[in-house]
């Protein structure tokens, strides 16, 4: 039984890889972005229920690549991850929509 639509965007395809596999084996759909360009792109032509969006991407800032992926799929819900996480733009994150 599927679970629900989620869209992974990490560069790190080994991380990617292995947050795919933990979804998939608990029954959800899975799609995996190298780039937020890419992610937008995906979210013209299907749908998700959630985003996990890795802080950490190169080029755009967490904030900008947040309201770049709610103002395509406002109804997906985007959870940011970060390897070196901080209030500041934690607090940046949740103004954002996060």
């Amino acid at each position: 039984m599927e679970k629900g639509r989620v869209l992974i965007i990490d560069e790190d395809e080994s991380g990617g890889r292995g947050c795919r596999q933990i979804l998939e084996l608990r029954g959800f759909h899975t799609a995996a972005c190298n780039s937020a360009e890419r992610a937008l792109e995906r979210l013209q032509r299907e749908s998700f229920d959630v985003a996990l969006l890795d802080s950490d991407l190169s080029g755009l800032e967490p904030t900008e690549i947040l309201q770049r992926l709610k103002l395509a799929s406002p109804n997906t819900a985007v959870i940011i991850t970060s390897r070196n996480p901080s209030i500041r733009s934690a607090v940046e994150s949740i103004r954002t929509g996060a």
